[in-house]
Parts: structure tokens; C-alpha cells; sequence
């Protein structure tokens, strides 16, 4: 039997009824107000034996518990999942028997309460912890060298905690640990003393930001054998064999912002040092590292040159080197990283020209102040492109433009220019031509005048001019046509009659 009942806003004392639940297998209140009662019915819960001994997930989370948790669960014994995430639990949970007994449990969530002092020696006992989530909590103090004790830990998240002192390397027990979040506490200490002996090879996602860690980069990163390669989901996504869909949700900071991965959590590959005291150069090792999707290092003392290597990381999307001391050209490699869609190396000693990319281009120009560089996307021009006009896409296509306008009317300018002179100038300097032209064209106007006059001579009606000057009529058919006044043309007149021809 599953129950869910989160997100509502129900309130007074939890039904007494489901402690007779026998079949009662999860069980999901979060995000209620049901405050100290719905402890009270925990409690209640804890010592019936009829629905708690098969109660395999609880869910709490988002109810103000204030603490109120019961001393002990020896009925709880099946329990795998439990979340108490933003419930306001002091440190009394740590210091009562409420986890002794949870022997089974896979899944601890006491994220963000008020949970302070060490950490209790009681979590040594959960043989059986794959996540165990403390963060933004108040604990202080080292971090126990038990927790690397819990082999079956794949997601271990301390952050954001006053945790001191340095990294104990019993971490390095840890085989199955896939994600290692410590960032936002006081861990102290030289880095590669933490990392130098870890042979973390599951390891995915390691978080050890805003800490106090000091000295050289280690190189030793061939140890992260997980980080060398891209993952595939089929291979590294787990199922619960309760619910059957449940997957595991971490914070990962990428791309400049903090995001929750859970689905796709397998894929994720990070590696996140920024905020600390690290010296030296950035180690050619690193780039061992290709299958990391995202690489931090801003906020330390790093110097030196980005290595030129850094192009076989092909799979990084976000690239963090801000805030260091790095000097001389950017690596070109740095070009031909594709999936690239964060980039910050602002506020470094870098020089020279940003290297031509589709990729560097598209980011903004607050991913390269703070430097002595030059080219798109700065407006600072570099000295070798001063000579060159700078020009944008649509300049050069209207100059394009123009250019093919002035050819088109340069050629319809030459072609005129050939055939008008190509007839004119034998005109003019040829008396044979001129001669052989304008008497062509006279024979052709001379004989075009013969043949309007002959086919007027034929009609019928004939045309006279009086001695005023006015034309009249005669229906006679064969007199004189004369248009001497509108042609120019010779009177045309019968024969005159012949007088011997009269008797």
C-alpha cells in the first residue's frame, strides 16, 4: 500500500487509524502543516508493530517537527527510505536513538535544518547508506574518519556546513562513491594531501568549493577513472525495487548557476575546485579528464598558461577560470570545443588575440574583461587588424551588392559605347562609307515616295487643288493627282490627245 498525501495543507493530530495499516509500505506527507503532531503519531507509529515492520519508505519533509522525534525505531526495521529535508530538527536527532535501529536504511535525508554540533557517531552504524545528505546544516568539527566506512555510500553531500580540518583520505575506501559535495565549509589543508591518495575511480561529481585548501593542483586526476569518459544512461541509471522510478537528485553549480540534476544525474561529470588558495599551473593532467562536462577553477591563485591540451575535454559545456593569475594566449584549441556554452576567463593576466571561433565569438564580452586581449567579441581592436576595415555581415553584403551594380552598368556603358562609334566612325572618317550610307538610305526613301504616289495614283477618287487654294473633288477616275502643296511630287498628267486623231 502506497499513500501520498504530500502538499496539501492538512492540519491537527495524524489519524491514530493508520497504525493499523499492516500493508503500509510508503507512506508521503511533505510539505504540510501538520507541526509537533504529526511527531507525535511517529511515535506512535515507532511502537506498533503492525504497520511500521513493513513501512519501507517515509517521507516528512517541509513539516516543522521541531525536533520532536521518537528515541527509538525498533519497529522501523524495514525502513530503506527516510526524509526529514526542511523539517527544523535540532541536534537532538544526532544525539537520541532514532537512527540506531534503521539498520536497513539505503536513503538519509536531514538536509537543511538546524542540526549542529559533530556528526553523530550514530550514522557509523548504517552499514547500508547509498546517499547520505547533511547539508546546510550548523555541524562543525572534522569530519570523522568513519564515514569512510560506509563502502555501499554512492552520494555523500556535506556541503554548506562549518566542517574543518582536512579531508580525511579514508574517503579513499569509498570504490562506489559517485558524488563527493563539500563545498561551502572550512576544509583546510594542502590538496594534494586529500587527493593524492584517493582512488576514487566511480567518482563523477566532486564539489570542494569555497574551502580553505591551499597548494599545488594534484596530478593525480588518471585516479578519477569515471571522469575520463562520457557516461551512457542505460549503463549507470538504478531503480528502486519499491517504486520502481525513483532516482537520485543532487545540486551541481555549472554553466555560472546551481541546477538539480535527478534523471539524467548518470551523465553529469563535474569538477568544481573555484573559491580556494590553489598556486602553481594548471596541471596537463587535468585535461586526462575528457569526459567532464564542467570544469571550475575560478577564485584561486592559479598562473601560468592555459594549457594548450585543453581542446581534448570535448565534451565540456561549461569552463570556469575567472579570478586567477593565468598569462599569455588562450589556447587555440580552446576553439574547438563545440558543446562549449559557458565561458568565463574574465579578471586574468591573459594577452593577445582571442582566437577566430563560432564558439568564442557567441559569448558575451564580460567572459574576457579584466584582460589584455583583443578581437571580437572586445571592441578592443588588435594592431594586426588596425589596416583592415572591420565590417559586418550586412556591410559586406550591401558592398557586394554595389559591386555587381557597378559591373552591370559598366558593361551596358561599354557595349553602347562600342556600337554607336562602332557605326558613327566610319561615318566620319570614311568618304566610301558616308557616300555608300547616305545613298543607300536616299534610294530607300526615293523609292518608298514612288510607292505611296503610284497607289494613290490608282484610286478612284481624285484630288484638286482650286486656284484659291482649296481642295475639291472629282468623281472623275483617271484625272490628275497632284499633292505638290503636302509631297513635293511633280504634277503626273494624262497624255494630251492627239488632234489628228479628230475627223
Amino acid at each position: 500500500m502506497y499513500v501520498d498525501l504530500s502538499s496539501n495543507k492538512f492540519v491537527g493530530p495524524f489519524p491514530k487509524s493508520c497504525w493499523n495499516l499492516t500493508r503500509l509500505k510508503s507512506l508521503n506527507v511533505a510539505s504540510n502543516d501538520m507541526n509537533s503532531s504529526l511527531a507525535i503519531w511517529l511515535s506512535g507509529l515507532s511502537s506498533s508493530s503492525s504497520s511500521s515492520s513493513s513501512l519501507v519508505s517515509l517521507d516528512l519533509s517541509f513539516n516543522s517537527l521541531q525536533g520532536l522525534l521518537p528515541c527509538s525505531n525498533q519497529n522501523l526495521t524495514a525502513l530503506r527510505y527516510l526524509y526529514l529535508t526542511g523539517c527544523q530538527l535540532n541536534s537532538t536527532i544526532m544525539s537520541s536513538g532514532f537512527l540506531h535501529d534503521l539498520i536497513r536504511l539505503e536513503y538519509l535525508f536531514l538536509d537543511n535544518n538546524n542540526i549542529e554540533g559533530v556528526i553523530s557517531s550514530a550514522i557509523q552504524n548504517l552499514k547500508s547508506l547509498v546517499q547520505l545528505e547533511l547539508s546546510q546544516n550548523s555541524l562543525k568539527g572534522e569530519m570523522p574518519t568513519f564515514v569512510g566506512n560506509l563502502v555501499s555510500l554512492v552520494y555523500l553531500d556535506l556541503s554548506f556546513n562549518s566542517l574543518e580540518g582536512e579531508i580525511p583520505t579514508s574517503l579513499g575506501n569509498l570504490c562506489n562513491l559517485s558524488d563527493l559535495s563539500l563545498g561551502g565549509n572550512k576544509f583546510g589543508g594542502k590538496v594534494s594531501n586529500a587527493f593524492d591518495s584517493l582512488l576514487l575511480t566511480a567518482l563523477q561529481i566532486l564539489d570542494v568549493a569555497d574551502n580553505n585548501l591551499s597548494g599545488s593542483m594534484p596530478k593525480c586526476f588518471d585516479n578519477l577513472k569515471a571522469m575520463t569518459i562520457k557516461q551512457v544512461l542505460k549503463d549507470v541509471i538504478s531503480y528502486s525495487n519499491f517504486v520502481g522510478y525513483f532516482f537520485e537528485q543532487v545540486m551541481v553549480v555549472t554553466k555560472g548557476r546551481e541546477d538539480q540534476y535527478d534523471t539524467i544525474l548518470p551523465l553529469v561529470n563535474s569538477l568544481d575546485l573555484s573559491s580556494n588558495k590553489l598556486t602553481g599551473e594548471i596541471p596537463r593532467q587535468l585535461t586526462t579528464l575528457q569526459g567532464l562536462i564542467s570544469l571550475n577553477l575560478s577564485g584561486n591563485f592559479l598562473k601560468g598558461r592555459i594549457p594548450d591540451s585543453i581542446g581534448n575535454m570535448v565534451w565540456l559545456e561549461s569552463l570556469d577560470l575567472s579570478r586567477n593569475r593565468l598569462s599569455g594566449n588562450i589556447a587555440p584549441s580552446i576553439s574547438s570545443l563545440t558543446y562549449l556554452s559557458y565561458l568565463n576567463l574574465s579578471y586574468n593576466n591573459l594577452s593577445g588575440k582571442i582566437p577566430l571561433s563560432t564558439q568564442l565569438q557567441s559569448f558575451d564580452a564580460s567572459s574576457f574583461i579584466g584582460n589584455e586581449l583583443c578581437g571580437q567579441p572586445l571592441s578592443n581592436i588588435c594592431d594586426e587588424d588596425q589596416s583592415k576595415p572591420t565590417i559586418n555581415n550586412g556591410a559586406q553584403k550591401a558592398d557586394d551588392g554595389d559591386e555587381v551594380g557597378r559591373w552591370f552598368h559598366l558593361g551596358i556603358g561599354t557595349g553602347f559605347a562600342v556600337g554607336f562609334f562602332g557605326v558613327l566612325a566610319p561615318l566620319l572618317f570614311s568618304t566610301t562609307w558616308r557616300h555608300a550610307y547616305f545613298g543607300f538610305f536616299g534610294c530607300l526613301w526615293d523609292e518608298i515616295l514612288y510607292k505611296l504616289s503610284s497607289s494613290f495614283v490608282s484610286v478612284k477618287i481624285a484630288f484638286n487643288m482650286s486656284p484659291d487654294g482649296c481642295i475639291v473633288t472629282s468623281v472623275a477616275a483617271e484625272e490628275t493627282l497632284r499633292f505638290c502643296n503636302v509631297f513635293l511630287v511633280p504634277e503626273v498628267s494624262k497624255p494630251a490627245p492627239n488632234p489628228k486623231a479628230n475627223p
